[in-house]
């Protein structure tokens, strides 16, 4: 009997790790993300500058840096408290603020949990937590976006 029922747990216990995960915390993050990027994509702001974190297990986890984006491309990146500037072939680890509601679309399909908050004037994403899945640990991605200015020509 003790081991038909630890057969029986066992099946249960391994029915239940390999389903989807049993709560949907992104459900309502749909409106709020496509809402938030239809203000970014009305203000029509394709040259500007941004304070950027990243919060991860990475290697520059925590340090700022100042971000130029002109014609919706990264051009320059320099590190805040070192006012040293990021060299070419890093560059392409920044992103412009489009591309992090690209990030934002695809992880709405596929994460565990999104918490996020976005600019009330501009719609740009002001703080974005990521877990793209509960059972592995330090995949997990946070970042934070402060100080976005237009830059007029």
């Amino acid at each position: 009997m003790k081991k038909a029922l630890f057969i029986g747990l066992l099946l249960q216990v391994s029915s239940v790790s390999a389903e989807a995960f049993p709560q949907d915390f992104t459900k309502d993050f749909t409106p709020q993300v496509y809402g938030a990027y239809s203000q970014w994509y009305k203000e029509g702001t394709v040259n500007y500058g941004y304070d950027f974190k990243r919060s991860c297990y990475c290697q520059d986890s925590g340090t700022v840096y100042r971000i130029t984006v002109i014609n919706n491309k990264v051009v320059s990146a320099f590190n805040v408290d070192t006012d040293v500037e990021v060299e070419d072939n890093y560059l392409a680890s920044f992103k412009t603020i489009e591309m992090l509601f690209s990030e934002l679309m695809q992880a709405n399909n596929t994460a565990h949990i999104i918490n996020s908050s976005f600019d009330y004037e501009y719609g740009y994403p002001k703080s974005v937590f990521i877990d793209m899945d509960p059972r592995m640990a330090d995949e997990e991605i946070s970042y934070t976006i402060e100080g976005m200015y237009p830059i007029l020509f």
